[in-house]
């Protein structure tokens, strides 16, 4: 079953939804690509899932573990494959939730001069009405339209990304920290028997400016869940 690149976004949004087994394998095995073909290693035979959660140094993960990757959910690999899903190392890189979403929101105002990409075209259809990150802190208050920013890739909670269906323990065997990328990089490549050094790819200054303390904590109140979950304080 192939599906146009318009109708593409809509239909990944749907495997987040809280979908019965039997239909959430159907779909993620009929209407979505495979991850665990995107997830095959060029330095290990090892058996191993990366989540690449976004803006967490995913590229830079995927470089040092040799494979192509993508942005797809625990949940995805779980329903295509549950004995492949369990034999598996699964890992993943996490970041505080407010660096996290200022790092999404700067990068996306980037590709939105870059129109040919599928990040472009959502961000300049959605965020070029923003002139600053308060301005858009300022318009997620809004529950409706708070809902419809998070349903983005770059916007959706962490633990979407890597909790199983029903539940909000993530599911995987290490979970390290973009704040302590270089040492829990290590612990993957050591548990997979990789070599190699960690080179960080797709950094912007500008994901450095400081937040005032308002915006930060609007923020953090909009992934608490997230921040709580995974440790993190404001």
């Amino acid at each position: 079953m192939r599906f146009s690149e318009r109708v593409k976004e809509p239909l990944r949004k749907i495997e987040f939804l809280n979908l019965g087994k039997t239909t959430r394998q159907f779909f993620a095995r009929s209407a979505l690509r495979n991850p665990y073909e995107a997830n095959r290693s060029s330095k290990t035979d090892k058996p191993f899932i990366f989540v690449h959660v976004p803006k967490t140094a995913g590229q830079s993960m995927c470089v040092a573990l040799g494979v192509y990757g993508g942005h797809y959910p625990l949940s995805r690999y779980f329903s295509i494959d549950q004995t492949r899903f369990e034999a598996s190392y699964k890992c993943a890189i996490v970041r505080h939730p407010v660096d996290r979403f200022q790092s999404a929101f700067f990068h996306l105002k980037r590709s939105s001069y870059i129109s040919a990409s599928d990040d472009g075209r959502w961000a300049g259809s959605n965020l070029s009405r923003f002139r600053t990150i308060e301005d858009f802190v300022e318009e997620l208050q809004t529950p409706r339209k708070r809902r419809r920013f998070m349903s983005f890739k770059h916007f959706r909670p962490q633990l979407d990304w890597i909790c199983l269906p029903g539940s909000r323990t993530p599911a995987v065997d290490f979970l390290g920290r973009f704040e302590n990328l270089q040492p829990d990089v290590r612990i993957i490549q050591e548990a997979l028997e990789i070599g190699g050094e960690l080179i960080h790819k797709n950094a912007g200054e500008s994901d450095k400016l400081p937040l005032s303390d308002v915006m930060r904590k609007a923020v953090f109140e909009i992934y608490r869940e997230d921040a709580e979950v995974l440790g993190y304080k404001l």
